[in-house]
């Protein structure tokens, strides 16, 4: 079985684009691998999108590239049921709870402290980054 995985768009913005991160070879590996199935929902690319043009300034057409890989290699979820506002203190966070919720997912990898705080969230696992060496550390290329 498939570990199903949302990745935070902090994590998104760690990996994804930085081909020598270790993070970025090791999902690559375990997607590869099938031993993880990507989730995002269209908020989570809008954010991921919206960072990378204007806190980044990273060139449109570089942009879309960026995105394109993320939309190539996860499956697009739109959440169903929304979560009160009050769920988290931040709440930009709560649509990574929402697709989270709507893939059934096993993790949530994130580098959040708030997310990372709660360890678990309606039995979906919240962890860092780093801890994903733990996961999927014997994938190889």
């Amino acid at each position: 079985m498939r570990m199903r995985v949302v990745l935070d768009t902090n994590v998104l913005l760690m990996s994804f684009g930085n081909p020598d991160s270790y993070l970025d070879n090791l999902l690559r590996q375990a997607i590869k691998q099938k031993a993880v199935r990507l989730y995002i929902s269209s908020e989570i690319i809008a954010e991921y999108e919206r960072i990378l043009e204007y806190k980044f300034l990273i060139p449109r057409a570089t942009v879309i590239k960026l995105v394109n890989v993320v939309k190539n290699i996860a499956l697009t979820v739109e959440p169903l049921n929304r979560l009160p506002k009050e769920t988290l203190n931040d709440k930009d966070d709560i649509k990574i709870l929402e697709c989270a919720q709507e893939a059934k997912a096993h993790i949530i990898v994130s580098a959040d402290k708030e997310l990372i705080k709660l360890k678990e969230f309606d039995g979906v696992k919240v962890v860092h980054p780093s801890m994903l060496k733990y996961w999927f550390g014997s994938t190889r290329t």
